[in-house]
This record gives structure tokens, sequence and C-alpha cells, in this order.
């Protein structure tokens, strides 16, 4: 997202993400409402990319506590539980890195 200061872009992320219910309205991307869709949250449609990972990540957690945030959001929103470790996994091999990041 590209805009001036104050223009909204730090409150439309967290809406998009489903970490913030909009005031008014609705979103949505092909069809899936962001905020009111299980769908939306497992699509895949969505990522965060942070500006600046050096401040963005605390350096104190290891791959799997970072990845595992984003399990605890969705078990909150959907009630589901999931295997984070085979989780972790299955994300570590489709960027091509061995589980051994895991606890890095």
């Amino acid at each position: 997202m590209l805009g001036e200061s104050g223009s909204g872009k730090s409150t439309l992320g967290p809406v998009m993400c489903s970490l913030l219910k909009p005031f008014k309205g609705s979103m949505e991307i092909d069809g899936l409402d962001l905020y009111n869709s299980k769908d939306a949250l497992e699509s895949g449609t969505l990522a965060v990319v942070f500006q600046d990972y050096t401040t963005s990540v605390n350096t104190r957690f290891t791959v799997r506590d970072i990845i595992n945030e984003s399990f605890i959001v969705l078990k909150r929103r959907t009630g589901e539980t999931i295997d984070v470790n085979a989780e972790c996994i299955k994300l570590l091999e489709l960027v091509g890195l061995s589980e051994d990041f895991l606890n890095t």
C-alpha cells in the first residue's frame, strides 16, 4: 500500500488481516469477506510483510514461536486447533529451509 501520511494505510492493514474490525462496510478480495469469512483466513490470499524485520520481530522468539503467532490468531477466530509443529515444518519446506531452523 502506498499513500500519504494519515491516509489510512496503518489502519487498512490490520482490517485486511482480520485483526481490527471495520466500523462500517465490508472488505472483500476475490469475493471473500476478509473479516467475516473463515475461508478468507484460510485462503492464503493475504500475507503480512513487515517493513523492517529488525524492529518488527522479537529476537527472543524462535522461528517456531513466530510462526505459531499466526495459528494463535487463527484459533481465536475459528476455534480450530492446529498441529503447529507439522505446519511449521510444511511452511519451512515451502521456502526451502530445513526443520533445524525452527529453534533458531
